[in-house]
């Protein structure tokens, strides 16, 4: 009997997530980017709390909308060790996320996105500029594609 009520708790961890996401996001308009080493730990705190729940999220393609989503956060708010934590969680999930759960179909617009920011975020201070582009294309090399030719060569 308690497993229906498990089900739903994919649910609700999206929405809390989605809900601490914006409590970033308010705390950032009320303090007009101005943020007191209170507010600030406020933030790192939300941020960490998202980079620790999003992996329990059980869609694969909803856990990279909110890695995106939160390390797009974190880079306006020039958080850049809590944005770089948050893309290497996004890269991971490629890879290890089977195309039967993951789909070709909505990897594809995902990676897009997820290029198109890598272009802003500034390079990693000791493994060099194109640490997370790398890994990127590491893991769509190692990623399990269902449409046939869909791997790098």
């Amino acid at each position: 009997s308690t497993r229906r009520f498990l089900s739903k708790l994919d649910v609700v961890r999206q929405s809390v997530v989605s809900i601490v996401t914006g409590l970033v996001l308010k705390a950032n308009r009320k303090v007009q980017m101005k943020h007191t080493r209170r507010t600030l730990l406020f933030v790192k705190a939300c941020l960490t709390f998202c980079h620790v729940t999003i992996p329990s999220l059980s869609d694969p393609i909803r856990r990279l909308h909110h890695f995106l989503f939160t390390a797009r956060i974190s880079l306006s708010l020039g958080l850049l060790p809590q944005c770089d934590v948050l893309l290497k969680g996004a890269i991971t999930t490629i890879p290890d996320s089977p195309p039967q759960s993951l789909s070709d179909e909505s990897l594809i617009p995902f990676l897009a996105a997820f290029i198109s920011f890598l272009v802003v975020v500034p390079g990693h201070p000791e493994h060099g500029p194109f640490f997370l582009p790398k890994g990127l294309l590491n893991a769509i090399r190692d990623r399990e594609w269902s449409t046939p030719g869909a791997k790098l060569q």
